[in-house]
């Protein structure tokens, strides 16, 4: 009992010696270990290969242009994100985010505001998975884009880098290294050059003894009161010791909010009408939704306006940041769109059909401008801008989701075109939003022939031709092969414009099969109007068959006899009769001409193998002369050591 006793005073002696040693913090092997945080293979290239700490990131958006810095941005949110730099200098590092080790937070509204900027904006991720948020990686040289629309017009884009954080991006040396006390303890022999950590809190504080290990203890950290450096390696621990202060970082990304129409051009002229194209260029690296054109006609004589279409709702998705396309297809049926270095362009998917004035005229198209027009006023209206668009994420997963503090209008212009088309200016951020070309009028029409068959207030196809496509030429029994055209004159009797549905159906008689071909054109007439419209619908078959062309008047069936269904006149105007409303050509396709063979005579050299693979040696005889004759010695040598064998026979 005793012994136990001596055994038990002894261990509580052991434990009283070792609570009397000092207490020595984190060893340096709990400094960070940068060997856990590879870099980038894209930041090794640029000699940023070592990882040295943690810095205090900010983002921002800046809707007022490019290569813009905090001012006037949108703060999204901050985190501590990765620091790469190169192993001798500390001061010039990139910085990485990495979407486990600084995008931790589940469910943490920071973060999540963050990913969606990384992901939205197409930031480009490293061979390790970081966002590669540094500018000095990023390209930031402005490149101008030549660009080709669908209708052949070729106009420039001057855009900045492909990539949408502006050079004002990167590091700011605001925190300083500060030297403090504690009580913390330092084994001997801890040197500045391989200090321990002595805390982690508020930030990593690291600790090292004067002359070489065996002086004072000192204690220094980067913090400047809400953010500084952290999880430190120990090689930049000990270089800190002699910095007067560090980094963090701010990110932005910076573009101008910004939608503008860069042309009008007319592509064909119909005769009392003419198609026109135009584009709408997106600035953003977002999705826009509810952007409207507007299409108007001006008379250069007499200043009467006119609202010709209005396209609603049309969305432009943003261009993929690698150059290969558009994030996605618009959803508006009304336009196509196309990338254009960061800029996406949208395009009317058909062209705007213009009903041509009697006067020479010029073609207005504004996008997110309405000025007011009511159909034929002489005055320029007062202008008001539609509020409605709106942007959104569009990429990396991440679609629909506005980014914080989107403007509720645009905010900046390339140009002021507004005043010298309009004569006016329009608010800040609209005047590139308006582009105008020129045309003449169209001729009168001449006075009603004996075709005419339109009565007061009435709709009427007054004539159709069937031609063919290449020379024009009327044709009845077309063949097989040949391609063709509808020609068709309608007049109208009403004494206001309006919008008309032009059709034009295909009726097959062995098949009774009834098709319409092609979409339904809308066609603006002015009061008491005669228009002419073609279409090109191929070819047909052999057989009988009937072209029908039709205004205001459609049928779902397949007999062209009955079924036809009526429609009002520009929405709202019933026709005194519908019995004119259609009228049809007969055709018989014919097949076409047999193709007759003529004798060709051509030659061409041809290789064949052998049929079997066969070795056959070859002799060869060689000859070498000898000249004349030597004399050798002879030398017969007697056998030595013979040994006699006897062998018994019979």
């Amino acid at each position: 009992m005793r012994f136990k006793n001596r055994l038990f005073a002894v261990f509580l002696m052991v434990v009283f010696l070792l609570s009397q040693l000092p207490v020595y913090a984190w060893a340096g092997d709990n400094w960070e270990n940068p060997q856990k945080h590879e870099a980038p293979q894209e930041y090794k290239d640029k000699g940023k290969s070592l990882y040295t700490r943690e810095h205090w990131t900010k983002f921002y958006i800046n809707y007022n242009g490019y290569d813009l810095g905090e001012s006037g941005a949108k703060y999204v949110g901050a985190l501590y994100a990765e620091v790469f730099d190169t192993p001798n200098d500390i001061t010039q590092g990139f910085t990485g985010v990495h979407p486990n080790r600084n995008l931790w937070q589940p469910g943490n509204q920071n973060d999540a505001d963050i990913e969606s900027f990384l992901k939205g904006f197409q930031v480009p991720r490293g061979s390790t998975g970081h966002w590669l948020v540094s500018p000095s990686y990023l390209s930031t040289q402005n490149e101008t884009v030549l660009v080709t629309s669908p209708s052949g017009e070729k106009f420039f884009v001057e855009t900045s880098a492909r990539y949408v954080l502006s050079n004002q991006s990167g590091m700011k040396r605001d925190v300083p290294v500060q030297k403090v006390s504690g009580s913390w303890n330092v084994p001997p022999g801890t040197t500045v050059r391989e200090p321990v950590k002595v805390s982690n809190s508020p930030v990593d504080t690291a600790g090292g003894r004067l002359n070489n290990g065996s002086g004072r203890a000192v204690y220094w950290r980067a913090w400047n009161g809400s953010y500084g450096a952290r999880a430190l390696t120990q090689h930049a621990a000990a270089a800190l010791y002699n910095y007067p202060n560090t980094s963090s970082a701010v990110v932005i990304a910076s573009f101008p909010y910004n939608v503008y129409v860069p042309y009008v051009k007319k592509v064909y002229d119909n005769g009392n009408t003419a198609s026109y194209d135009w584009a709408v260029v997106n600035q953003t690296p977002l999705h826009l939704w509810n952007i409207t054109v507007r299409v108007y006609t001006k008379g250069k004589k007499t200043g009467k306006w006119n609202l010709v279409q209005i396209y609603n709702n049309i969305d432009i998705p943003p261009a993929k940041r690698d150059g290969s396309g558009l994030t996605r297809e618009p959803s508006s049926k009304d336009i196509m769109a196309q990338a254009a270095g960061r800029y996406s362009v949208a395009y009317p998917l058909r062209y705007t059909e213009v009903p041509k004035p009697s006067e020479d005229y010029d073609v207005i198209v504004t996008a997110n401008v309405n000025l007011n027009i009511q159909s034929g006023q002489a005055s320029f209206p007062s202008a008001s801008i539609d509020s409605g668009m709106r942007g959104a994420y569009d990429a990396g997963g991440v679609s629909g989701a506005a980014p914080p503090g989107l403007p509720p209008a645009e905010t900046v212009e390339q140009w002021n075109k507004a005043s010298s088309i309009l004569g006016v200016s329009l608010p800040r951020g609209y005047n590139d939003n308006v582009a105008s070309a020129s045309d003449t009028g169209a001729a009168l029409p001449p006075p009603p022939g004996s075709g005419d068959t339109a009565g007061p207030n009435d709709l009427a196809v007054t004539s159709i031709e069937v031609l063919d496509a290449a020379t024009g030429q009327p044709v009845s029994s077309p063949q097989e092969n040949q391609n063709l055209k509808v020609k068709a004159t309608f007049k109208s009797s009403f004494n206001v414009g309006g919008w008309a549905r032009l059709r034009l159906y295909k009726y097959q008689v062995e098949y009774k099969r009834l098709d319409q071909v092609g979409d339904s054109v809308n066609m603006y007439f002015e009061p008491n109007a005669t228009k002419t419209y073609e279409w090109s619908p191929g070819n047909i078959g052999t057989g009988q068959y009937k072209f029908i062309v039709s205004i205001d008047y459609y049928n779902n069936g397949n007999d062209p006899s009955s079924g036809w269904r009526a429609e009002k006149f520009d929405g709202k105007y019933d026709e005194k009769t519908y019995d004119n409303n259609k009228m049809e050509k007969d055709l018989t396709g014919t097949e076409a001409p047999p193709w007759e063979p003529h004798p060709v005579q051509w030659s061409q050299p041809v290789w064949y193998p052998p049929l079997v693979w066969k070795e056959v040696p070859v002799y060869e005889t060689i000859t070498e002369p000898i000249y004349g004759w030597k004399k050798v010695t002879f030398r017969k040598e007697e056998p030595t050591d013979v040994k006699k064998r006897v062998r018994l026979t019979e």
